[in-house]
């Protein structure tokens, strides 16, 4: 009667307690490696590739602008490579390099037109006041996994590519590595 009454009341107490969910919070700048794409990558990414960038855009003597192609993600996993994209963003204007907004062209050029019809009062945008970028930022995350007993062995790789507009070539490339190894759990709650 006790162990029925034990199984019946205290167990599924006991397998609700355990699966409750807790948030905590950490500071992203002492982030360490994790299963998954995280700060990580992102913070070690972005920083060594705006760095290196950063180098060869300002030997340059011409202004610099810049539009960003997406980062594409040919991996095993879910990455948002928007997240990567922004850190880097983030970090070139810091630097005054700045980026041309390619997705808003459509509508400035509505925003132009309507200002062109006498519709609009003196704040109307002006024509020829567009800026064309100089070079295309593009990238690619990429990875191998492997297995060995019971660990997962994944080597990623992050490629920034810098392509100039007016001839096509390509004049900046880096990677940037890293070989995770993590422990495959049996069973986890």
């Amino acid at each position: 009667m006790k162990i029925v009454f034990l199984f019946k009341y205290f167990l599924p107490l006991i397998v609700m307690l355990s699966c409750a969910s807790r948030t905590t919070y950490r500071d992203p700048t002492a982030a360490s490696g994790a299963r998954g794409w995280g700060p990580y990558e992102v913070k070690r990414t972005a920083h060594r590739m705006v760095d290196e960038m950063l180098s060869f855009l300002t030997s340059r003597e011409e202004p610099i602008l810049i539009a960003f192609k997406p980062i594409r993600n040919r991996t095993t996993e879910h990455i948002d490579t928007e997240m990567l994209a922004g850190h880097i963003r983030a970090s070139l204007i810091e630097k005054k390099i700045y980026f041309v907004q390619m997705n808003y062209r459509g509508e400035i050029i509505q925003e132009i037109a309507l200002g062109q019809s006498g519709l609009v009062d003196e704040t109307a945008v002006p024509i020829g006041h567009l800026k064309s970028p100089n070079y295309f930022l593009e990238g690619v995350i990429t990875d191998t996994v492997n297995y060995e007993k019971n660990r997962s062995i994944q080597y990623l790789v992050v490629t920034l590519n810098l392509t100039r507009v007016r001839s096509g070539v390509m004049v900046w490339t880096k990677n940037q590595e890293f070989l995770k190894s993590t422990r495959n759990q049996k069973v986890g709650w």
